[in-house]
């Protein structure tokens, strides 16, 4: 049994309890789409396993229902869905995980007296908890990730530091765009200077933006996706950058 997902069950009827007598309703909103990892498909069973074993020996007589929603990891379609949950009397929520989609539930959640649990709502602004009174986050974030590089630069005594990462101007703002923007603040608040930054997309020369880089960095942050990192390392070994006097952090958590 995963003692986690039976945990935060028990955190969240915890949550509700309060205002009720023996019955939980939770609300899950979360995208059904497969093509992320938090799926419904995929998070629902260890859903229901926890909560079989919360029902059996950590609160019995304690009855759990479980209300699911699409969110399609979109901010309207998540906002219509918690309003749904809302409507049904759910107590607590699970999800939404997507910034985008966890902002407005996030906010409409304050005025309906219902805690939000999320393994999402990683950036930067959902630390203002004067805002997002309701919201506990059991993920990384983008700031404590910050605060780690931080440390690291601390730790070795490095001071020229640049920011390498993937954006695509014609989409949403991306994973690696909020994860260098909290590193971008820490380290200009640490050090009183703006970091060097440079960001680059599919059709980005590699050598160009090493060339312009190499003069104003010795450490970098990276983030994008595995190939687009990929090809910036051969670039780096083609350039002879990677003999000692730069150092390469790749901080994207999906690279292996």
């Amino acid at each position: 049994m995963d003692y986690k997902s039976s945990y935060l069950i028990s955190l969240l009827v915890c949550l509700a309890k309060p205002c009720l007598s023996n019955e939980v309703q939770i609300g899950v909103i979360l995208p059904e789409s497969s093509h992320y990892p938090w799926s419904i498909q995929r998070v629902l069973p260890a859903i229901n396993i926890a909560i079989e074993y919360v029902q059996n020996d950590i609160l019995p007589g304690t009855r759990l229902e479980i209300l699911v929603a699409d969110s399609d990891c979109s901010e309207t379609k998540a906002s219509l869905a918690a309003f749904e949950l809302y409507q049904k009397k759910a107590h607590v929520l699970l999800g939404p995980v997507c910034n985008y989609a966890v902002a407005p539930v996030a906010r409409f959640s304050t005025n309906w007296n219902i805690p939000i649990i999320t393994a999402g709502a990683s950036v930067v602004d959902f630390d203002t908890k004067n805002e997002f009174k309701l919201l506990t986050r059991i993920h990384e974030t983008k700031t404590l990730t910050a605060e780690s590089v931080v440390h690291f630069t601390e730790v070795f005594n490095w001071t020229h530091i640049g920011l390498i990462y993937e954006e695509n101007v014609s989409s949403a703002k991306s994973e690696c765009f909020f994860t260098m923007q909290a590193i971008y603040f820490k380290l200009m608040n640490r050090y009183g200077i703006a970091p060097y930054s440079q960001k680059f997309d599919k059709n980005s020369d590699f050598e160009d933006i090493l060339r312009s880089a190499s003069s104003k960095a010795t450490v970098f942050i990276v983030c994008g996706n595995p190939d687009s990192t990929r090809e910036l390392m051969i670039k780096t070994h083609k350039l002879g950058m990677d003999r000692g006097d730069y150092v390469f952090i790749n901080i994207h958590l999906e690279n292996r």
